[in-house]
Formats: structure tokens, sequence, C-alpha cells
């Protein structure tokens, strides 16, 4: 045995895997449109006598029986595929009738194999009905102990009609769902004109229709782009249609769902939005669906429909992007099969030539089943006129092997006609049975005719396909409308969100501990509800629309618009409900950047800038430009932090004020900011002062004024800081310093001085 390269062994190795992974496994063929364990499920259930309107069978016992003679796989896997074709949420035609619990649209699994039982429902009929006229191939299943066919001759298009979607080696499918008396029209219409042109195909098959209905956002013209290249995405939203209004309150109710949602991930989805007013005007929500979609919204009438219906779909799954894929097995190249994307006229055409096909092989087999019974008809008519001869011969003979050797002898007649004659039942040679067989002869001869004529010329068997293709049509077209409609109003993505939200005056207010709340004003601070031992960091007045920053302690910073903040008259939400905080890591400030907040603060002249102070006497001075759009979750830093410091505070600054630090051991130092760096992006700073052995930065302040801030001794004291020439008053002096130490017992706190906000008018 020669030696052979590890490469060259590997991929042929992985050649024969993914050859078997894209033809065997994931990808639909285009004749049928199904994947082979689809197709062994429905072989095994008909072969198996579970024939529409017939007994119910345990899926247990079908998956057994498709697992054990021709799909040696897992069992859960191929009960998977036989749940999803039972599914009329998942298939717009099921291929399954199931009986018992298979699922739901709020994505409940289905029951244990054990407990469900299935059969065909009556569409089988159009799908494997012509198993058994010889319409297409056979090949041994996978222990050659029976055969199965390589593909169904099914009447019905399923690859379109179903869809499908899968995931092989570095090719995929997404086929979506479309209406069959649609595409059963572009069939006909392809049939009766190949040339049909692109626009004419679209208006016969303009796009999906999905089981679970929706509207289609997109226009049509893009939506046949998209079929002639066979491959893009479709944006699809739930239905919403507004039932009434009470008082100040309007009824909406989401009809449809967009395909492949879970319906109660939406629902707990419009819950949140509800309860933390995160959609203000968005008011209640409640599901009352049973067999129909039916998930009942409450809003406040004044806030615009369209406008509500466009925040939803921006912000839960109600508008989902439904991705198109053209790619299926094709059978022109290469005779195994090999995997394409297409458009949509390549796959109604390939299926024309499919049905074409098996018409084709239905004749000649229906031609061969003929001359066989015309044969023996023969014989049987030969021998009615010789009748008292044959009865001789038999009454003479020694056995059946004898009579029929002495009946040959004295007719022209074969083995095959001879047997059967042997085989006749004695009633059956009456002369009214004879009459029978003579007329059954006559007609049978006229039908071997007329199937003569067919075979003879491909023009009647594409009308004999055409009459197929309009029968089926006929009867799904009383199978109501279409499910999906397009939208009379393509959404635009050109909307900006925070025009959606109402346009209210509100204050956020921000606790120690964390919690965060939004409500309309703040009056008294005494007033407000605060759990046990928590007090009040910051009171910020502002529109809903306009944004607010919170800055951490870890040198990160999340922005969110106002009415995002959840509404409460209590204590709130925490703040990790809106943000991802890491372990240990607070909030430390919260600033309104509401312009007219920020001119109020910025004595003045609106601020542009913050200053952020560390616990080890770093500064940092950046502006507020980067944190006016809205963050992810995960927020965005802004400043860098050495090991063992943290952030204590953010505030605002205009660059031409004066930054006041105070010290745990006593001492305070009054900085001009101008000293202070400005950063283009997260940095660590500059030395703001410079402390002892032990001592750290108790707190800061931001001032222009004379009056500085107050602190608390340690015993208790209060002493206000103010800038001034006179004794126990404060220079200004250099960065980096140490500063002027003011009591040896040191600083307790610094207290702060919160007052309501006034309204900003």
């Amino acid at each position: 045995m020669r030696p052979v390269e590890l490469a060259e062994v590997t991929e042929d190795r992985y050649r024969t895997y993914a050859l078997s992974v894209i033809t065997a496994r994931a990808l639909p063929d285009v004749r049928d449109g199904l994947k082979p364990v689809q197709r062994r499920i429905l072989v095994a259930m008909w072969r198996k006598g579970l024939r529409p309107g017939g007994r119910f069978s345990k899926c247990a016992k079908v998956v057994g029986d498709v697992m054990g003679a021709y799909h040696p796989h897992g069992d859960s896997a191929i009960y998977e595929a036989l749940v999803r074709l039972a599914q009329p949420f998942a298939s717009r035609v099921p291929l399954v009738e199931g009986s018992g619990n298979f699922g739901s649209l709020d994505g409940d699994p289905p029951a244990a194999m054990r407990y469900t039982e299935c059969r065909l429902p009556p569409v089988s009929e159009d799908i494997l009905g012509d198993l058994a006229s010889n319409t297409v191939d056979e090949r041994p299943t996978y222990d050659g102990a029976r055969t199965e066919p390589v593909v169904l001759p099914t009447r019905l298009p399923l690859l379109l009609v179903n869809g499908s979607s899968g995931i092989a080696v570095g090719v995929a499918t997404q086929i979506p769902p479309h209406r069959p008396v649609e595409v059963l029209d572009a069939l006909i219409a392809l049939l009766d004109d190949p040339e049909l042109g692109d626009d004419g195909l679209a208006e016969r098959l303009p796009g999906p229709d999905f089981p679970t209905g929706g509207e289609i956002l997109d226009p049509p013209e893009r939506v046949a782009a998209i079929y002639r290249r066979g491959r893009g995405s479709i944006r699809v939203r739930g239905r919403v249609e507004e039932q009434g209004v009470r008082g100040r309150v309007r009824t909406i109710h989401i009809t449809s769902v967009p395909y492949g949602v879970d319906k109660a991930q939406l629902v707990e989805r419009l819950g949140a939005l509800a309860a933390d007013s995160s959609i203000p005007g968005l008011l209640g929500v409640s599901d009352l669906s049973t067999d129909d979609v039916r998930i009942r919204l409450e809003t406040r009438k004044d806030i615009p429909l369209d406008r509500i219906v466009a925040l939803l779909s921006k912000r839960t799954p109600l508008l989902a992007s439904v991705p198109v894929d053209l790619t299926c097995l094709r059978f022109v190249q290469s005779p195994g099969g090999a995997p394409e994307r297409v458009g949509v006229r390549t796959l109604l055409t390939d299926f024309l030539d499919f049905r074409r096909d098996v018409v084709r092989r239905r004749l000649a087999d229906e031609r061969r089943r003929l001359e066989a019974r015309l044969h023996l008809l023969d014989g049987f008519l030969l021998v009615f006129d010789a009748l008292d001869r044959i009865l001789e011969i038999v009454r003479a003979s020694s056995g059946k092997a004898d009579a029929a050797r002495r009946i040959r002898q004295e007719l022209p007649l074969d083995a095959v006609q001879t047997d059967a004659i042997l085989q006749l039942r004695v009633y059956r040679l009456a002369r009214l049975e004879i009459q029978v067989l003579v007329e059954e002869a006559r007609k049978r001869k006229a039908r071997l005719a007329e199937v003569e004529k067919l075979l003879g010329s491909t023009r009647r068997i594409a009308a004999e396909v055409r009459r197929e293709l309009v029968e089926i049509r006929d009867r799904f077209r009383t199978r109501g409308p279409r499910r999906t409609r397009f939208a009379s109003a393509p959404a635009s993505d050109d909307f900006v969100e925070e025009d959606l939200l109402p346009d209210e005056e509100a204050t956020v207010v921000l606790t120690r501990d964390g919690w965060i709340r939004r409500q309309r004003e703040v009056r008294e601070l005494e007033k407000l509800r605060l759990r046990d031992g928590d007090r009040v960091v910051a009171v910020e007045p502002g529109n809903t629309r306009a944004p607010v920053a919170l800055f951490s302690s870890f040198g990160t910073a999340f922005t969110t618009q106002i009415a995002h903040v959840p509404a409460s008259t209590g204590y709130g939400d925490p703040v990790q409900t809106l943000f991802a905080l890491r372990d240990g890591e607070r909030i430390v400030s919260l600033l309104s950047l509401d312009p007219r907040a920020l001119g109020r603060a910025g004595r003045g002249r609106a601020p542009e800038q913050a200053v952020a102070v560390t616990r080890s006497g770093q500064a940092l001075r950046f502006r507020l430009a980067s944190f006016r759009a809205a963050s992810k979750r995960p927020g965005r830093r802004y400043a860098r932090l050495r090991e063992d410091d943290s952030i204590l505070g953010v505030a605002l600054t205009n660059g031409e004020d004066t930054l006041t630090l105070v010290t745990e051991k006593g001492r305070v130092l009054l900085v001009d900011v101008k000293e202070i760096n400005l950063l283009r992006g997260p940095g660590f700073g500059v030395r703001a002062i410079r402390l002892g052995v032990g001592d750290r930065v108790l707190g800061f302040s931001i001032s222009v004024g004379k009056d500085l801030l107050t602190v608390k001794t340690t015993g208790g004291q209060l002493r206000n800081l103010q800038r001034g020439e006179e004794k126990g008053q404060f220079r200004i002096g250099t960065r980096g310093r140490a500063g002027k130490w003011v009591v040896k017992a040191g600083f307790a706190e610094v207290v702060g001085a919160l007052v309501p906000p006034e309204p900003l008018g």
C-alpha cells in the first residue's frame, strides 16, 4: 500500500462528507421540493396505509418505521421533521395531519412522540398518488431490503408552496412559502407562454404568502428583483388593526405575527415596554389569542397610530426581516444533483420539465398495462370460440401444466394467456360475462389509441400537464384569500425614533443605590419615595426626547432618551435593567443633556464639556458631544483607570470655572479647569491634587463665584469653603500640588445642596 498524504486524504474525506450533507440531508430537491427525511416520512406513511380519512398511528411507530426502513439517523431528528410537516403555522400546506400537541406559535414544544398521532392529509393524493405508475425511479434503501423513490411524483409545486430552509457545507437555502393558487397560476402562464416577461410572472406570483399572515413592507418591484436574482431579504410586519377609541385610550389588535417569530416572546417584549414606559403612549398589553392571533394593545389616543406602530416595529419582533435564498438541488449538469442558486423562473420551469417527464412516464406505464390487459382479453375471446374443446382438454389433462401444454398446442396462445385462462372462474364463461369482456376490450383499445396520441406529441403532454395544474388550482382556490398582504404604504427607514416620542417635560431621579425613575415633576425632595437607607444623588429636568447621560465609577457612560427611563412614582427600577453594569460598578453622576438644562447650568453659556475626578486625585476633561447619541447596553468608555482607582463623579464645565477638591484628611485645593487637559478619547487624565499616604479625594465641585462647597468634619462641624483673599478663604493654586490643610481631624463628607429643579419652560 502506497503512502498517502494527509492533506489528500482529508480533502477526499471532507469532499465526500460535504457531498453527503448537501445532497442527502440539508437541501431540497427542485422537483418535489422535499429533503430526503421529509420524502421518506411521507413514503413510509403512504406504504403503511396511513391514508387520508383512515386511521391515525402513533408518531413513535411512524418514526420507528422511517428510521428502520429508510432513514438511518436519530429518532429526534425524524420526529422534528415530522412535526414541522404537521404544523399549520410552519407550512403553507401541511403534509401531515396530526392529532395531539404538535407545538404552538408561542414556541411551545410538541408532546413526546409516544403521545401524538398522525396520518396523511387529502393533499397527499396529489403528491404520492402516481407512485404506483412507475413515474419516478426507485433506488435501494440503505440496507438493500427494499426500494424507495428517488423523488416524489408530486403535482403540487411544494418547493415554492411550503418553502424550505437548511444549512449545508458552504451553501444554505431559505425559500419562503407562497400561496398555492398564485404558484399554480404562474406555472400555467409559463406553460402557455414560455417567453412570459418578468413583469407578467411577478403579476401572478407577487411575493411570499406566509402561513402566519402579516404585511410585506417592501414594494412589489423590490420583491420581484429579489426573485429574479434569487437572493435578498423581505421585511414582514405583523398586522395591526385599530379597534376603537374610548375616552383617552385607543385599542388596537395585532392579528398576525411575522413568519418565524415566537408570539410569546413578542407579547413578553411588548409587556416589558408597557411596564417601564419605554414607549410612551403604550399603556397595556394582553394576549387574547385562541386559534387566531389577537394581541390587544391600549395606547394613548393623542399619539398617532402610525407612530406607535413604527416604534413597535423598531423595538420589538413585530417587524422581521425574512431572508430569501433560492438555492436547491438541480439535475441539469449533474445526474446526482448539484446545489445552485436560481431565480423563481428557473424553479418554475424545472418543475414543469419534471411534470412533463412524470406525465410521459405515467402514460407509458398506462400503455404497458393496457397492452398487457388487451393481450389477455384477446386470449379470452379466442377461447370463447373454442370453449367446448378447451373444456375437453382440461378434463382430459393430468394437471395444470399438462392442460396448459395441450391448450397451447390447440390454440395460438402464449404462456401468459394460457395461465390466465386456466385461472378464469367458470361463471366468467357465461355469454353475458363474455360481452363484458368484449366491451372492456373495446374501451381499452380506444384508451390505448388516446395514450398513443398523447405520447406521440409533446404539445398534448403539455396540455395534460396544464389540465392537472388547472384542476389543482381550482381546488385550492376555495381555501381562502392570500394571508400575507402588501402594505398600502411601504414603511420608510428614514424616520428618527426621537420624533416618535411624545414631547413632554419630565424629571429624572437617581439614587445612591442605583435606582432610577422618571416623573412629571419634583416639588419637594423630602417627599420622594426612597428605599431604607437610600438617598437622592441627582435630580435632572429635561424633555422626554432629550438624552440623559449616566457616568459610572468604572469610567463607562450610558446614554438614553429621558422617555426610555422607567416612569414611576415609586422607587423606580435598578439601573441594571437599562444597562449592563459590571460587578461592583455603580452610577456616580447623571447629567441631563437637554440644551435648556445645560444652558441654565452653564451660567451664561451652555457647557460643552465635563470634568471627571477619581479617588486617587486624577482629573480629566472631555466633550459632551460624544455622549448625546444613545448607547448600547454595555455603554461607551470615557475614562481609563489604574488599579484600585474609581471615578468619584462627573460635573459640567464651560472651561472658565474652578475645580475645588477636598480630601479625606482635610486638605483643599482650587484648580483652574483650563489646567485639566481636554481629551479626545478615554484616557487616564492628569494629576489634579497630590495626595499624602493613605489620603483619598472625598469630593469636588465646579464653581465660578465665591461659594465653593460645604463639608462636614469628622467632629460633625460644617465648614463653608469660599474663594477669596481673606483669612480662611482659598486662592486658586497650581494643579498637582498638595493643597491647603484645613482641619487636622479630616473631613467626613461633602454636603450636597440638591434642590428641586425649576421648570425649564
